[in-house]
């Protein structure tokens, strides 16, 4: 898969998490690759991490609303080898999620640090999906501000019809800004942990026999979420109350090395 490449879904794909242990893992992804061939973005930087900062408006509504939608800036990052330190590749995406039940619909604009400025800050450069166009201007308007970063380690298989991942280690911490290729990608600011595996199966067309064999017996956990899991995690950790979000998304923005300085009428 090319993280590079923008995604419009139109039609709801299927997808199911689980919540597994160590030798379950082992055993799936074993029988996973002889169907789907595993994915290798950085040879040089082979182990592969995912940062993941989450929008939401000051009343929480994404968090609080029982529609289950999810607006998301992701960071991809790379290391060496396990002992390694992870390091931003530079590439990034702004995304919607939407899910029903098993279903989901997804949609985002990929590309690295300059184009995610430009999105963020005076709109889109190139066609987008216009539920994300309008996700982008609430992120200028500051109706939508960062609440929380998430970072994990992602093994991924993805052949025709199926995508397989498998989440380690993920971890909670309070919101980062967007970061520059070659910078270390683990948050400072950590708050809290997660399920030390989360293994995901999406699904664009029939679902495979072989899935069925291998996923037989494991905890279907549909409803957790990486994005409320966290902020319960921010909220115990406030004990009283969230965290107080920044001054403004101008100022977000502005942290980045090398931003430009903005007319601030028009940012508001």
């Amino acid at each position: 898969m090319n993280q590079r490449r923008d995604v419009d879904l139109r039609h709801p794909e299927l997808e199911e998490r689980y919540l597994v242990a160590p030798g379950e893992a082992r055993v799936f992804l074993a029988r996973a690759a002889d169907h789907v061939p595993a994915d290798f973005f950085d040879p040089a930087r082979p182990i592969a991490f995912v940062r993941t900062t989450y929008f939401d408006t000051d009343d929480l509504e994404l968090f609080r609303s029982q529609r289950r939608r999810r607006i998301r800036l992701r960071e991809y990052a790379g290391a060496p080898g396990r002992d390694g330190i992870p390091t931003l590749t530079g590439v990034c995406a702004f995304e919607i999620k939407e899910s029903t039940g098993s279903e989901r619909r997804k949609a985002r604009f990929a590309g690295d640090r300059g184009d995610l400025q430009r999105l963020l800050r005076r709109g889109p450069h190139r066609p987008i999906d216009p539920d994300l166009a309008r996700a982008a201007a609430d992120v200028r308007s500051g109706r939508l501000r960062p609440r929380l970063t998430t970072f994990f380690q992602r093994r991924s298989y993805t052949g025709d019809g199926i995508r397989i991942t498998l989440d380690e280690q993920l971890i909670f911490a309070r919101p980062v800004r967007l970061g520059r290729a070659g910078e270390p990608a683990e948050p400072a600011d950590v708050i809290g942990r997660g399920p030390h595996l989360v293994l995901e199966i999406k699904l664009a067309g029939p679902r495979p026999r072989w899935v069925d064999e291998a996923a037989r017996g494991f905890l279907l956990m549909n409803r957790f979420s990486k994005f409320k899991g966290g902020m319960l995690a921010l909220s115990r950790a406030d004990a009283v109350a969230l965290a107080p979000p920044r001054a403004s998304m101008v100022s977000w923005l502005h942290e980045l090395p090398g931003a430009h300085q903005l007319d601030s009428g028009r940012d508001r």
